[in-house]
């Protein structure tokens, strides 16, 4: 729309401006006439007076995907019992038709399973990848009643074989030293006899142990784990080191 069209008057002082009036108007309309037929700009004018692009909608990624284990847990291993005792947390495996095996909470329960967690009634076990499985106590059967004995005896035999195993950690631990063996791994030597159970195994005085149940003996928390060991497992292989020579022995009771 031209508004220089609509001026029907000339006044004395503005008639020599009317022309200029009738340019300015008609510029004016011009550019209103471009900005309408011009689409708007969507774009964000930075600090620095560049235009940049208006930032997209941020995507939801999808959750991460639990790691898969690398090494399938034996569908036999079943848990039967839990542990907290003076020396440390543990439970109790059997795996198909073998004897119960106790495990100290770090240690190897399955090949390619770490024990990482133990509750009352329930344990965690954890594969290299991430991987964890839960196992749990089996349920008792409702309105079934546990046979209960009035002396108490179940109680005091698990309390004589708790001590039992803390005077075998003592007098383990007041016969043995840290020892290197010939291939550079850590380990600990016997300064004294062995306790029976291990002497019947064929263990001698100035003897490495290397490792137990394939569990390398060379930390302190050893030594009260493979008391647990001797006195829960009929059968325990032993590595042993002797004049630079390695024997395999077997304890067993």
């Amino acid at each position: 729309m031209r508004f220089a069209a609509a001026l029907p008057f000339r006044h004395p002082l503005v008639g020599a401006c009317a022309c200029t009036v009738t340019l300015l108007l008609s510029s004016a309309c011009a550019r209103e006439d471009e900005a309408a037929s011009t689409p708007p700009d969507t774009s964000v004018i930075s600090s620095e007076g560049a235009a940049a692009p208006l930032a997209a909608s941020p995507t939801t990624s999808p959750p991460p995907t639990p790691p898969s284990s690398a090494t399938p847990l034996p569908p036999d291993l079943a848990l039967i019992g839990t542990s907290a005792g003076s020396g440390s947390a543990g439970a109790f495996f059997t795996l198909g038709s073998d004897e119960q095996r106790y495990v100290r909470l770090g240690r190897r329960a399955a090949p390619g399973w770490t024990l990482t967690r133990v509750a009352p009634q329930e344990v965690a076990l954890t594969e290299a990848s991430g991987a964890e499985r839960i196992l749990r106590l089996p349920e008792s059967d409702e309105g079934a009643e546990a046979p209960r004995d009035a002396s108490g005896s179940d109680a005091r035999a698990e309390e004589d074989a708790e001590v039992a195993v803390q005077r075998l950690v003592t007098t383990m631990r007041l016969g043995i030293e840290p020892a290197t063996t010939a291939s550079g791994r850590r380990a600990y030597r016997f300064t004294s006899d062995p306790p029976p159970s291990l002497a019947a195994a064929g263990l001698r005085r100035g003897d490495i142990l290397v490792t137990y149940d394939a569990e390398s003996f060379d930390r302190s928390e050893d030594v009260s784990d493979l008391a647990h060991q001797l006195g829960s497992r009929d059968r325990l292989g032993l590595v042993v080191e002797r004049g630079g020579r390695t024997l395999k022995l077997t304890a067993s009771h």
